[in-house]
């Protein structure tokens, strides 16, 4: 998959989730709030180091289109997930 040069619906980016990198994905595909909880800030799907320093600012950055209360919100959906406290700081 060329996430350079085209852009995947969110079900074809669910089902190739491991073999892409979480940071190519936040960098070049348009991915909502859920998305972006589900995956990209999950540490269950952090591989690497580098994925595990993804943060909500980095979000945020690469994706304007969502807004740090949309993402909050998203977690606040799901707030028995390990991760909840430390990714809404």
């Amino acid at each position: 998959m060329d996430l350079g040069k085209k852009q995947y619906d969110m079900m074809t980016l669910k089902r190739n989730i491991y073999s892409l990198s979480l940071i190519e994905i936040l960098k070049k595909q348009h991915i909502d709030a859920d998305f972006a909880r589900n995956y990209i800030l999950n540490p269950d799907y952090q591989l690497t180091q580098e994925e595990e320093m993804i943060t909500i600012n980095d979000v945020l950055e690469y994706q304007p289109h969502l807004t740090r209360e949309m993402l909050i919100f998203t977690y606040k959906k799901t707030t028995d997930g390990p991760y909840f406290d430390e990714i809404c700081k």
